[in-house]
């Protein structure tokens, strides 16, 4: 499974009132990461690479919540799988406009596996989005 990434902005953020946001609009930004170890924090800094956007060095997360809730409270932005977004009058979800970037999820079980209802439902859902 592939889900494009969204910006994540606060919504006073100079790039809040944007429909899209280009890798452009992040070049020099500092983003709000997870901590060394998260799958998803390499995902990320590929895009802060390719972005020319760096990596805030004073803070680092050790969940999506806890970051969604330092953009929350204003203080800036990060990258946030589709799947992780939270309705907030506080935080704007902005897609990248470069559909390239993306999250990837994959589900891998034994075959044998005696819960392969479960499997399925999950994976099911995963995909429905």
């Amino acid at each position: 499974l592939e889900e494009p990434f969204f910006v994540a902005v606060g919504k006073n953020h100079r790039l809040a009132k944007r429909r899209k946001i280009s890798e452009a609009d992040l070049a020099n930004e500092e983003l709000f990461l997870l901590e060394e170890g998260h799958c998803f924090r390499d995902q990320a800094l590929t895009v802060c690479n390719s972005a020319l956007a760096r990596e805030n060095q004073t803070f680092t997360a050790t969940s999506l919540e806890t970051i969604h809730c330092f953009v929350e409270s204003g203080g800036g932005l990060t990258l946030i799988p589709a799947m992780a977004r939270k309705s907030s009058d506080e935080v704007r979800y902005i897609p990248l406009r470069n559909i390239l970037f993306c999250s990837k999820i994959g589900v891998v079980w034994r075959i044998d596996s005696r819960k392969k209802a479960q499997i399925k439902t999950v994976i099911e859902l995963l995909q429905s989005g």
